[in-house]
């Protein structure tokens, strides 16, 4: 949650990930800071240390944070938690074909097993999408080619339309 102006160079946030394996320090992330989040950056009040701080200016806890967000979604009408929005973003990456280790060094994840979650499901999404049209049958030109044969035998030699 302590996250602010001394974190960027460049236009570019680089931190270490809170996260870590014992003994370890947490992975370095580094997260260019793309227009929408440039325009909330300069259009909202932050404290000195930290974007997101309390209305007395204090950096927020994280658990104190997740409260209030959970709080603020509910008075607005929305379900969910900050957790979420991670999850939402990492899904709508992996949805634009975000690679696992892309995903890895935007989320700062040491291993495959949580973008590949994420990269799994996005190409399920994707290949259902692609091949549902294959559930349809086939239409075949017969005779002079003026009517077509529904056909569900594949193995006909045939060349298939769509």
């Amino acid at each position: 949650m302590r996250v602010g102006r001394q974190h960027v160079r460049d236009g570019v946030i680089t931190l270490r990930t809170e996260k870590r394996r014992k003994g370890k320090e947490g992975e370095q992330v580094t997260i260019p800071i793309l227009p929408p989040l440039a325009a909330s950056i300069t259009a909202t009040k932050t404290g000195d240390l930290a974007f997101l701080a309390t209305a007395a200016g204090r950096p927020w806890v994280k658990e104190s944070f997740g409260n209030w967000f959970r709080e603020a979604a509910r008075a607005a009408g929305c379900p969910g938690a900050a957790h979420g929005l991670r999850k939402a973003g990492a899904t709508r990456a992996a949805e634009a074909g975000a690679t696992p280790h892309q995903l890895m060094a935007i989320f700062g994840w040491s291993t495959l097993k949580m973008p590949e979650q994420y990269t799994r499901a996005a190409d399920r999404k994707r290949l259902a999408r692609e091949s549902a049209g294959l559930l349809l049958p086939l239409r075949r030109r017969c005779g002079a080619g003026r009517k077509f044969l529904l056909c569900f035998n594949s193995l006909d030699s045939a060349a298939p339309e769509r």
